[in-house]
């Protein structure tokens, strides 16, 4: 069964977090974005971490990109706070069945062991393809709806952050004036998904209920079936949208979601 905890990570559980929306599930990328000393050298680690829980916003996971280091303040089923949500406006750290906020220990051109960094792309990333083997057990496909991120340039289209399960960053989402986390490495969803995701993913089908189940509904959703509901219960609505996606991709279509499925409902476009 997925965890709602990362494995083998430190925990700070807060007590703040909130409830989930509903609808498909995404992550969210940020920077820590902290003034650099005269060395070019960025507060400590623990410093940030500290300064985050006393104020009240904190992510979901917190990640060192040198070391691999992380620390998990909220489980996947609440909602962080590190995102703003001006009063009327859009959803935003309760959007989704799922929605995981990473801040990454980083600034643009900090100096770590003597070498300076401009992108979080640029760092060694350690840790990185845990973090998003995690997120694929959540049900959050290895897609960038609104594009990769970059320094300039970035959409906040409310509807796709709406409709869209996949990966964001503080530059894409609506309400919000921050243009982080500026460019992701390439390669990030390329590591051994399948081998991590398999084992990890139950088989679902017609009568089951539960987060997975809700995962399931929040992909069918962002590949365009908008019939579906993210409610928790495999249902024939459901079970039908599956089957199509199954047609989609080339494997045997009898609604069941299983090592064959996933992928497919996982795949990028």
């Amino acid at each position: 069964m997925t965890s709602m905890w990362m494995s083998g990570i430190a925990r700070s559980a807060q007590r703040n977090g909130g409830s989930m929306a509903g609808g498909p599930p995404r992550a969210v990328w940020h920077i820590t974005w902290d003034a650099l000393d005269k060395h070019g050298r960025l507060p400590a680690f623990d410093n940030v971490a500290s300064y985050l829980r006393n104020v009240g916003y904190c992510p979901h996971l917190m990640w060192d990109p040198w070391s691999g280091r992380i620390v998990q303040f909220y489980g996947a089923e609440e909602s962080a706070r590190a995102l703003e949500h001006p009063p009327g406006g859009v959803e935003t750290n309760r959007m989704g069945s799922r929605c995981i906020q990473v801040e990454a220990w980083f600034s643009p051109g900090c100096v770590v062991n003597g070498k300076t960094y401009a992108t979080l792309a640029d760092t060694p990333c350690k840790g990185l393809e845990d973090i998003v083997a995690w997120m694929r057990t959540l049900g959050i496909p290895d897609v960038w709806p609104s594009g990769r991120p970059q320094w300039s340039g970035n959409s906040r289209s409310a509807a796709t952050w709406r409709g869209k399960a996949g990966h964001y960053g503080h530059c894409h989402v609506p309400g919000n004036s921050h243009g982080d986390p500026g460019p992701m490495p390439s390669g990030m969803f390329a590591g051994g998904w399948q081998e991590a995701m398999m084992g990890k993913l139950p088989t679902l089908g017609k009568g089951d209920t539960g987060e997975h189940v809700e995962s399931v509904q929040g992909l069918l959703l962002a590949r365009s079936h908008p019939e579906v509901h993210v409610n928790g219960h495999f249902d024939d609505v459901t079970e039908t949208a599956v089957k199509a996606v199954q047609k989609w991709g080339g494997v045997a279509a009898d609604g069941i979601v299983g090592p064959d499925t996933w992928p497919v409902l996982l795949r990028v476009k």
